[in-house]
């Protein structure tokens, strides 16, 4: 495979390891991907792109980086945000890199709203124009209506203007219209029964926000294709020190952030 002999011919360039990894990604095994980011990563820690493709498998593919790393899922979910967070910090200006982290949080349950919002906060700050600020207000309005936040959630689907987002707009709003009344029936439901409002445990409607779609990449393993030896991955770094509308694309090395 030509990937793989590229790994062989020039064992410290990271570019090839990454694109290694993307092969295996994509084609299995996918214990093969970690390693190879992981490599990649260690051979260039400068490097954004091996992070975010790393942290793209490892959120995609959480039940293979529960069984390769011993974690449970919510600590898989904690290392993919490392990695996107590790990836902004070298590439704090990309607006698509931004999205993609703050779009990993639905895929969560419950959902961290605090953190989702600071996420798409700090996407909107990398925004280049009013498409896609007002994007980015459409997913504000409806973390804050997941946090029960409602006169905030109306004044960002307020500030939508664009004709494009019309539909989605139109949906969150009758969504907002939902969460808020059956808040208030809640609360009156608590009155009649005597128990303080302030003390009722608020309704959960966070899974009544249905997630983004997540379409993964083929995992078909490939019988002419190794799985790396356990030995291999014994000096594989720990890169987690405690991200979606559909995955985004694992990237070869040289590639340009758009």
């Amino acid at each position: 495979m030509q990937f793989e002999n590229a790994s062989q011919i020039d064992p410290k360039n990271p570019a090839a390891w990454n694109n290694l990894a993307n092969y295996y990604g994509e084609n299995g095994p996918l214990t093969n991907a970690f390693a190879d980011y992981a490599r990649a990563i260690e051979l260039d820690p400068t490097e954004p792109v091996y992070y975010r493709n790393l942290a793209t498998t490892v959120y995609l593919y959480r039940k293979d980086a529960r069984s390769f790393y011993g974690i449970n899922e919510q600590q898989v979910f904690d290392k993919a945000l490392d990695l996107y967070r590790k990836a902004a910090q070298l590439d704090p200006d990309n607006f698509s890199l931004a999205v993609d982290y703050a779009e990993s949080y639905y895929g969560i349950r419950p959902l961290r709203t605090n953190d989702a919002l600071v996420a798409w906060t700090n996407a909107l700050h990398t925004a280049h124009n009013d498409v896609e600020r007002e994007g980015i207000f459409i997913h504000l309005a409806r973390v804050k209506t997941a946090a029960m936040l409602f006169d905030e959630a109306r004044a960002q689907l307020d500030a939508v203007t664009n004709d494009f987002y019309a539909d989605m707009k139109k949906q969150m709003e009758r969504n907002l219209a939902e969460r808020e009344k059956a808040a208030t029936n809640t609360v009156k439901i608590v009155s009649t029964n005597a128990v303080s409002a302030t003390n009722a445990p608020p309704p959960d409607l966070t899974n009544h926000i249905p997630p983004p779609p997540v379409t993964a990449v083929s995992a078909g393993v490939s019988a002419n294709v190794p799985a790396r030896p356990a030995a291999e991955f014994t000096n594989i770094p720990d890169l987690s020190t405690n991200l979606i509308l559909a995955p985004p694309p694992l990237r070869p090395a040289n590639a340009t952030p758009p």
